[in-house]
């Protein structure tokens, strides 16, 4: 990069000095919000605009009530360990390993908020015939469930997932 003001070079040598001198400060640090909205890679590729709708509207309500969050990447699933409640909006299609990722932390005791048919589908959008995650939350697929459960919580009082 050419700045043409040496007042303009100097500022930017003192602003680059600043972050090598402390860039292990930098590094080391760690987000220390325990809300993790999951960005899901497939639920892009499947419904690109519901998904994007369904996680900026869970962003916006997460903003508007003051509680902090972070975006868990699907392929870095690692940092579940760091978070306490993941959020699904809409995450329909889940890829095999991010169900048993999931699941695992769940165990270790990481908690769940699902939004619509979360899981329901593979990761080519094939439809399977229960939900990946159903176990979690207590709930298994079929038509009678689905109508029965329209604008419903489901709650599951033993993994405390919603």
């Amino acid at each position: 990069m050419l700045f043409r003001s040496q007042a303009c070079r100097t500022e930017h040598r003192a602003l680059v000095n600043f972050y090598q001198k402390h860039w292990s400060q930098f590094s080391s640090a760690r987000d220390a919000s325990e809300v993790g909205v999951l960005y899901n890679f497939e639920s892009l590729l499947a419904d690109e605009a519901s998904y994007r709708h369904a996680y900026e509207a869970m962003a916006q309500l997460l903003l508007q009530h003051q509680i902090p969050f972070r975006y868990v990447l699907s392929d870095q699933l690692h940092a579940l360990d760091e978070i306490k409640l993941l959020v699904l909006p809409h995450v329909l299609p889940m890829h095999d390993q991010t169900v048993t990722a999931i699941k695992s932390w769940v165990r270790r005791g990481g908690r769940v908020l699902a939004t619509g048919r979360c899981s329901l589908y593979d990761h080519a959008m094939r439809q399977r015939t229960d939900y990946a995650l159903g176990e979690i939350f207590g709930a298994s697929f079929s038509n009678a469930f689905e109508q029965e459960h329209v604008d419903a919580m489901v709650r599951n009082p033993h993994t405390r997932c919603v």
